[in-house]
């Protein structure tokens, strides 16, 4: 059974709005007049979502009334236009235009296309002239990164010095995993090591012993590794093992007093020093850095061969900076 709710040609103590299933006995009621508005409409296009990679042509966008155009032309700004696509994997892809401008070829910002993806940032694509309608030429490509599966790209116009137009739009998939949002770092052995978040003055420096940090210069607020002091005779080549999920920087905080260093520590740059607290005496840590991959690394103990100069000293302590 089908009802209609709307306007009728008929007054009642209602007024002149009502719900009727008299849609076939009165085709000229204004319900059926509606119904036969709705269903001898014309459809609106459906949206194509492109797999990636492709060249999407310029008038396949979200909206368009126009798919068989062999180019989009004469847009300016606010204009903008959205393109539905689909990432095999999340990652880098490259985007450039099709396109020409009437300036004259070579001449300086002819034209400027904003690219943003999923509502976020605005790049900037900047075009020089071309000498001409469809005179093509190919645009300085952007980076962006798409997620997994469906992605909208909307392309606006921001500036033009004269007419130009675009045919394609063309994403390439470079593939590769987009920058960690942030830098985590993950703990592996020894177990008696603790990760900590921030660095700051007033830290234990030893998972075993009640001194603390004096002054830590540049790296406070940064992620570092505290140690047991009762490892600090520990003469492993791999002592201390960890993973980063991206390229860090790593600091060696050593105790100054042994003024030979293990080899491990062979090619480390000298980066600074910081200061322990102990028990009212301030010992100064000498800073060494190295910079790793995204992956595994692996320090080996306090004293590993040769390290040495004095009978009294403590264990190291770790620092991991994003570069």
């Amino acid at each position: 059974m089908w009802f209609v709710t709307g306007a009728t040609n008929y007054d009642s103590q209602y007024g002149f709005w009502g719900t009727t299933n008299d849609i076939v006995g009165n085709p000229n009621a204004p319900q059926m007049q509606a119904v036969n508005e709705v269903a001898t409409a014309a459809r609106p296009a459906a949206s194509k979502v492109y797999a990636l990679p492709a060249n999407i042509p310029a008038a396949h966008h979200a909206a368009s009334t126009e798919r068989t155009a062999a180019y989009l032309a004469y847009k300016r700004n606010p204009d903008s236009f959205l393109y539905l696509v689909r990432a095999p994997q999340a990652g880098n892809y490259t985007v450039n235009l099709r396109y020409w401008s009437e300036r004259s070829a070579g001449s300086a910002g002819a034209a400027t296309a904003g690219v943003s993806v999923n509502s976020g940032a605005e790049q900037q694509i900047v075009m020089t002239g071309t000498g001409g309608r469809e005179r093509w030429a190919e645009s300085p490509s952007v980076t962006i990164a798409l997620q997994a599966g469906l992605n909208t790209i909307r392309l606006g116009m921001i500036a033009e010095l004269a007419s130009w137009g675009w045919s394609d739009v063309q994403i390439t998939s470079g593939g590769s995993t987009p920058p960690p949002a942030g830098l985590t770092v993950t703990l592996s052995t020894p177990a008696s090591a603790q990760l900590d978040s921030a660095l700051a003055v007033g830290d234990a420096a030893y998972t075993d012993r009640a001194f603390t940090w004096s002054n830590v210069g540049t790296l406070g607020g940064k992620p570092w590794i505290r140690l047991p002091n009762n490892d600090k005779a520990n003469t492993s080549a791999s002592y201390l093992s960890f993973s980063i999920n991206q390229a860090a920087t790593v600091y060696v905080a050593y105790d100054a007093r042994l003024t030979t260093l293990p080899s491990w520590l062979s090619g480390w740059t000298a980066a600074g020093t910081m200061t322990v607290d102990e028990a009212g005496v301030a010992r100064t840590m000498n800073l060494y850095s190295k910079s790793y991959p995204q992956g595994t690394v692996t320090l080996g103990g306090n004293l590993a061969s040769p390290a040495g100069g004095s009978a009294n000293y403590s264990n190291y302590a770790v620092v991991v900076t994003a570069p």
